[in-house]
């Protein structure tokens, strides 16, 4: 299991995230494991093999279109909430959402990137909430994708 993306979700509820497993003893009760995040930082000591879970091999999330849905939900937003019907942070997270969502994709969080654009759309009424939940639950976060680290 060394080098194997896992997922903590053991008794250290603060702790609950992704990690690397980094080492593995054999203890009598059952082997034991070191996890450290992704960039390699030593995060938790004698972890048992029940409160990890192998994060899914596999291709990672490709958010289709992005710049091109981002445009849409901006046009849709000042259109339906022109300057001064909301607060002015609202107006500059939908006016700065294009560096927001090319930012979460730069850093490797398509996952986080595709889930915060269908919020977007859904918030500006280009997609219905049944087509969002179906698509959010269907988001997988696979290989090395770090979204919600």
């Amino acid at each position: 299991m060394i080098g194997q993306r896992v997922f903590y979700d053991g008794s250290i509820i603060d702790a609950a995230g992704r990690y690397r497993v980094t080492d593995e003893q054999i203890t009598p009760d059952g082997p034991r494991y070191t996890l450290a995040t992704y960039a390699g930082e030593v995060a938790l000591r004698n972890v048992r093999r029940e409160s990890i879970t192998p994060v899914p091999d596999g291709p990672k999330h490709q958010v289709l279109a992005a710049q091109e849905r981002v445009q849409v939900v901006q046009g849709e937003f000042w259109r339906r909430f022109p300057p001064g019907t909301w607060l002015p942070y609202i107006h500059e997270h939908y006016d700065n959402l294009h560096r927001h969502i090319d930012d979460l994709i730069q850093r490797n969080r398509p996952v986080e990137a595709e889930h915060s654009l269908l919020n977007a759309e859904r918030f500006t009424g280009c997609i219905p909430y049944d087509v969002m939940a179906a698509r959010i639950n269907a988001l997988v976060v696979a290989g090395d994708d770090e979204s919600w680290q």
